[in-house]
C-alpha cells in the first residue's frame, strides 16, 4: 500500500525526496570528473584539489545546494484523491513552469556538459602526462584505465538520460506542442532506460577496466575466506590450499634438506 496516495504529509515527504535524489547522481559523476581531472593535472596545485577531504566537502556542498533548491517541492505538491490523478504537481502557473525548466537544465543539459568538459580535460592532461614525463609503466595503465571507466560512465550516463530528458521537455515546457499517446508511450520507455542509469556503473566498470576485474576477484576472495584468529575453516582449506598442495607436489624434488631445516 502506498501511503502517499491516501496522506498529504506522505504525499509531500515521498515526493520531496524522490525529486531531491534524482538529479544528485549526475553532479557526483561531474565530481568524480573534476577529481580524475585535478589529479591527472600537471600542475601541483590542481593536483592538490584530488583529496579525500575536498571530496567530502565538494559532496556536502552539492547535497546542501539540492537539499535547499527543491525545498518548494512540497509547497506545489498535493494530494487530491478526487479527481483521480492522486499526488502531483498542482497548478499551471509561471511559477511551475519555471521550476520544470530549472530542473530539465540541471539534469538534461548543465550535468552532460560539465561531465563532457572534465572528461575531455582528463584526456588532455593524460596525453600531456604521458608525453611530457617517464611515470611506471603500471602507474599509467591503472590511470588510463580509470579514465576509460570514467568516459564509459558518462557516455552511458548520457545516453540513457537523454531521452528522457528531451521527451520530459517536451510534454512540460509550454513549447505549444500537443502530446500524443505516442509521446506518452516513448516516455515511460525512456523512464526505464533512465533507472538503468543509476545500476550501469557495475558493469561498466566491470567489463572496461582489468583493474576494477582484479579488485573485484580480490575482494571476493576475501569474502569467500572465513576465518577464526589463526584457525581455516575446512572450506577455506579445500578452497586456497588446494592450489598450494599441488605446487608443493610439483616442487617437492626441488627442495633439499639444508632449505627443509632453514625452513
Amino acid at each position: 500500500m502506498d501511503p502517499a496516495r491516501f496522506s498529504t504529509l506522505a504525499c509531500k515527504l515521498v515526493t520531496y525526496i524522490t525529486q531531491l535524489c534524482n538529479p544528485m547522481p549526475p553532479y557526483f559523476i561531474v565530481l568524480t570528473s573534476l577529481d580524475r581531472y585535478c589529479i591527472s593535472s600537471s600542475s601541483a596545485r590542481i593536483r592538490q584539489f584530488s583529496s579525500t577531504r575536498v571530496s567530502q566537502w565538494a559532496i556536502l556542498i552539492v547535497i546542501s545546494i539540492f537539499v535547499v533548491l527543491y525545498t518548494n517541492t512540497p509547497i506545489i505538491v498535493d494530494l487530491r484523491p478526487e479527481d483521480g490523478l492522486g499526488c502531483r504537481n498542482r497548478g499551471n502557473t509561471l511559477y511551475k513552469q519555471v521550476y520544470a525548466v530549472v530542473q530539465c537544465v540541471l539534469f538534461a543539459i548543465v550535468a552532460p556538459i560539465l561531465m563532457i568538459i572534465f572528461g575531455l580535460l582528463t584526456i588532455y592532461n593524460a596525453k600531456q602526462v604521458g608525453d611530457g614525463r617517464v611515470f611506471a609503466s603500471r602507474y599509467r595503465r591503472t590511470e588510463r584505465q580509470l579514465v576509460i571507466m570514467l568516459l564509459a560512465q558518462v557516455g552511458s550516463h548520457i545516453l540513457l538520460t537523454l531521452p528522457v530528458s528531451i521527451t520530459y521537455s517536451m510534454l512540460v515546457l509550454p513549447t505549444g506542442y500537443k502530446a500524443t499517446r505516442f509521446i506518452y508511450f516513448a516516455y515511460s520507455v525512456f523512464s526505464l532506460l533512465w533507472h538503468l542509469s543509476y545500476v550501469s556503473a557495475f558493469p561498466l566498470y566491470f567489463l572496461s577496466a582489468k583493474i576494477y576485474r582484479q579488485e573485484f576477484e580480490r575482494w571476493m576472495k576475501k569474502m569467500l575466506r572465513f576465518r577464526d584468529g589463526n584457525r581455516t575453516t575446512p572450506m577455506a582449506i579445500d578452497y586456497f590450499a588446494m592450489p598450494l598442495v599441488k605446487i608443493a607436489q610439483t616442487r617437492g624434488a626441488e627442495c633439499r634438506p639444508t632449505d627443509i631445516e632453514k625452513v
